[in-house]
């Protein structure tokens, strides 16, 4: 799976993103980003096996973490 962020106006951020999981914070990457471009993240198997949720997240140094909708992976 590939996730892309845009990013349309303002100034450059530095940011990383990562999964909760089972109460536990995996941290996948980080990445600077300009306006008016794409970063883009390939996401692999991370091994999870049972039904709790993941929660996406973005942190973005200086603001906020935004999070993404909960995802059953059973």
């Amino acid at each position: 799976m590939t996730d892309s962020y845009v990013k349309h106006s303002g100034g450059t951020i530095t940011a990383r993103f990562g999964v909760n999981w089972n109460g536990l914070s995996f941290e996948r990457g980080s990445f600077t980003q300009a306006s008016g471009t794409t970063s883009s993240a390939t996401w692999t198997e991370m091994g999870f096996t049972d039904c709790h949720d993941i929660v996406g997240w973005l942190a973005v140094n200086g603001q906020n973490t935004f999070y993404n909708a909960p995802v059953t992976i059973c």
